[in-house]
């Protein structure tokens, strides 16, 4: 039986618009999306306390592009929270990689030889029935797109386990 994670199921009059994080805790989780996204670094800054200005690095830095992934997962199981969408952004380096490691570690599911990450990850959000995995989701401090402090939750795939 699939489960739909669009934005059919979803009736406004239940959304609480004041919702909080989860408690901290482990949680079983499901990937549900995952997507690439890319970036070309400016010579100005595009936002923030120092938007407008030259960048300091500019000319060693300029035209490089980059990229990152958006990654969204599904709390399954759990009696209070089931369905609740996480996110998290990584970007390349040896702890992303790290990390994407433990939880295809804890999904059990396979990357095959002829994958990029990008296509293993679009693949393993796929599986029906999904790939689910346990993972600790903690608390972080951040601010909202106002600059406002905000508590988010945060994915700790590094404590990934099977379920």
């Amino acid at each position: 039986m699939s489960q739909d994670f669009g934005f059919n199921h979803v009736n406004l009059k239940d959304i609480d618009p004041n919702r909080k994080p989860v408690e901290e805790g482990f949680y079983t989780l499901q990937l549900v999306k995952s997507e690439v996204r890319e970036y070309e670094i400016a010579d100005t800054y595009k936002s923030g306390p120092k938007e407008g200005e030259p960048r300091e690095d500019a000319t060693s830095v300029t035209g490089v592009k980059g990229s990152f992934l958006n990654l969204q997962f599904a709390i399954s199981d759990h009696p209070e929270h089931s369905g609740r969408r996480l996110f998290l952004t990584l970007f390349p380096g040896d702890n992303t990689f790290k990390q994407l490691r433990k939880m295809m570690d804890a999904t059990q599911e396979e990357m095959l030889d002829s994958e990029t990450i990008p296509q293993y990850l679009e693949r393993v959000a796929d599986l029906n029935p999904p790939a689910t995995f346990k993972a600790f989701v903690n608390k972080r401090e951040g601010k909202d797109r106002d600059g406002n402090p905000e508590t988010k939750n945060n994915v700790n795939l590094w404590q990934a386990q099977v379920v």
